[in-house]
C-alpha cells in the first residue's frame, strides 16, 4: 500500500502546527509519509529551525507515519511549490496563517500565494480544524469549472476509502437537468470504485455546503478557486474563502491552471 505523500510547511508556531490536527488521522486509513519543511529566511536561525523540525518529526514517528524533515533559504512559497514536486507530494497542507499573523485569512499571506502557485492540490483550515469523519464532500454548480476539483479530490478520496459527496445548492428549484448531470457524474465516479452519494439543496451556497458537511460529519471539503486567469485575488470574495473561514473540517483548495496564467507558467519551468 503506497503512503500518502505530505509536504507540511512548519515555521514552529502552534498555528501552523494545528494542521496536522487535519492529516493525521488519515494514517488510520493509510501510511503517511510526511515531510516537514522549514524555509528560513534572512534573520532567522538556522540552527533552531532545524532542531525544532527534527523533534516535530521524531515526535511523529510511529509504523504508520514516516516523518522526516528538511530546510531551505529562500522565499517560503516558491521554496514550498519547489518542495512539493521534488517531493513528488500527493497535496501540500498548511494552516491559513503561521507566525506572520496574517488576519486576513488568505489574502496576502503565503497559504494564498503557494494557492497560487502550486501544482498540486491544497489542503488548508483554519487553527483548530479537524478532520473527523471519512465523507468527502465536493460542492458542483455544474460548470466544467468546479467539476476539475474531482481530478484532485479523487484519489485521496479513493486512498483512504472514503464515500464522496456530489453536493449541489441551488437557489430555487432544482432542475430535472442538475439531477441528471449529478448522477451522470456520480455513475463516472462508481466506475472507478469509490464510494459516491449525490445530494440537492436549497438555499446560500456557502450555508448550505457547511451545513451538509456537518450533517455528514465531514473529514474534507473541496471547492475549486476561481484563478484560471492570472487573477491577483484568487480567493476573495469567493464561495471557496467563505467556506474555509468557517468551515470546522480540512478545506482542498485548487485553481483552476492555465497555460496563460503568469505563475502557472513560471511553475512550469521550474
Amino acid at each position: 500500500m503506497r503512503p500518502l505523500r505530505i509536504l507540511l510547511p512548519l515555521d514552529g508556531s502552534t498555528e501552523a502546527e494545528s494542521i496536522l490536527g487535519a492529516v493525521l488521522p488519515l494514517a488510520d486509513r493509510r501510511p503517511l509519509r510526511l515531510r516537514l519543511l522549514g524555509v528560513v529566511s534572512k534573520g532567522i536561525s538556522h540552527s533552531a529551525i532545524k532542531t525544532y523540525l527534527s523533534r516535530a518529526a521524531g515526535a511523529l514517528r510511529t509504523p504508520r507515519i514516516d516523518a522526516r524533515y528538511g530546510t531551505c533559504l529562500g522565499d517560503a512559497p516558491p521554496a514550498i511549490v519547489a518542495h512539493s514536486i521534488s517531493e513528488n507530494a500527493d497535496f501540500i497542507a498548511m494552516t491559513t496563517h503561521g507566525r506572520s499573523g496574517v488576519r486576513r485569512l488568505l489574502m496576502g499571506s503565503v497559504t494564498e500565494k503557494v494557492l497560487r502557485q502550486a501544482t498540486i492540490p491544497l489542503v488548508t483550515c483554519r487553527p483548530g480544524c479537524r478532520m473527523e469523519g471519512w465523507a468527502h464532500v465536493v460542492a458542483l454548480d455544474g460548470s466544467p469549472r468546479a467539476e476539475t476539483i474531482l481530478d484532485d479530490v479523487l484519489p485521496l478520496t479513493r486512498m483512504v476509502g472514503a464515500t464522496l459527496h456530489l453536493l449541489h445548492v441551488a437557489s430555487g428549484s432544482a432542475k430535472p437537468d442538475v439531477r441528471r448531470y449529478l448522477k451522470e457524474v456520480a455513475a463516472r465516479i462508481k466506475s472507478l470504485g469509490v464510494d459516491v452519494a449525490v445530494a440537492i439543496r436549497n438555499g446560500s451556497a456557502c450555508e448550505e455546503i457547511l451545513r451538509y458537511a456537518t450533517d455528514v460529519r465531514a473529514g474534507v471539503v473541496a471547492v475549486a478557486t476561481h484563478g484560471r486567469t492570472g487573477l491577483k485575488r484568487v480567493l476573495m470574495g469567493s464561495v471557496a474563502e467563505e467556506i474555509l473561514r468557517k468551515s470546522v473540517c480540512p478545506v482542498l483548495l485548487r485553481r483552476d491552471l492555465s497555460p496563460s496564467a503568469p505563475l502557472a507558467t513560471m511553475v512550469a519551468l521550474a
